[in-house]
C-alpha cells in the first residue's frame, strides 16, 4: 500500500460475529473504527500489514489483480479472524463531493 492511495477497505464484516470495522486514511495514517466510538491508529509493519495497539496485527488480503477483499486480525488467542470487505473503495475526492 503506497502513500496517497485511497483507504483499502471502507467496511469489513466478520461474518456472523456482528462486528463491523471501518478503515480510513486520516492525516496520512490508517485508522480503524468500530461502533459506537472506538478508534485505533495503525502502524505499518510490512507490506499490507499493520499493528494496532488494541486489535493486534491487521493484514489486508488482495486478489491477484490488486484490490483488497478482506482483512484479518491476529492476536495471541486469535490466529486469523477474517473480515470480508463490504462496499466499494472510494477515493478521498469522491467522498468529499
Amino acid at each position: 500500500m503506497g502513500a496517497g492511495e485511497p483507504h483499502p477497505h471502507p467496511h469489513a464484516r466478520a461474518g456472523h460475529r456482528e462486528t463491523t470495522l471501518s478503515v480510513s486514511l486520516e492525516g496520512g495514517k490508517l485508522v480503524v473504527h468500530r461502533r459506537p466510538d472506538w478508534t485505533s491508529t495503525l502502524s505499518p509493519e510490512y507490506a499490507d500489514a499493520f499493528d494496532s495497539p488494541h486489535l493486534g496485527l491487521i493484514r489486508f488480503h488482495r486478489t491477484s489483480s490488486g484490490p483488497v477483499t478482506e482483512l484479518s486480525v491476529r492476536q495471541p488467542r486469535v490466529y486469523d479472524m477474517r473480515f470480508r470487505r463490504n462496499g466499494e473503495v472510494k477515493s478521498p475526492q469522491a467522498r468529499s463531493r
